[in-house]
C-alpha cells in the first residue's frame, strides 16, 4: 500500500478555502457556479475513510473469527522506500 498522496498533507495544504464547509461559509450555496477543482471534504472524512479501511481490513476479518484482539505492525524503512 503506498501512502504518497497523504504525503502533501500539512497545515498548509490543503488550503482552507478550499475545503466544503469554507466555500459554504463564504456564501457559495449552489456550487456549480463557481470552480471547484480544487474543493476538499473536511479532514475528517480522510481520517474516518481511513480508519474505516483498516478496520474492513484487519479487524472485521478477525471478529469474523473468533479474535477479539488484532493489530497491524509495519516495518519500513522511510517513507521513500518502494516495494517492487
Amino acid at each position: 500500500m503506498h501512502a504518497d498522496f497523504l504525503s502533501s498533507i500539512n497545515s498548509l495544504y490543503p488550503k482552507y478555502r478550499w475545503f466544503f464547509n469554507a466555500m459554504k461559509a463564504q456564501g457559495y450555496e449552489n456550487l456549480t457556479d463557481i470552480f471547484i477543482a480544487n474543493m476538499s471534504p473536511e479532514m475528517e472524512y480522510l481520517k474516518k475513510a481511513h480508519q474505516d479501511f483498516f478496520l474492513g481490513l484487519l479487524a472485521r476479518p478477525a471478529i469474523g473469527n473468533n479474535y477479539s484482539r488484532w493489530g497491524l505492525k509495519e516495518v519500513r524503512l522511510g517513507i521513500d522506500d518502494r516495494y517492487i
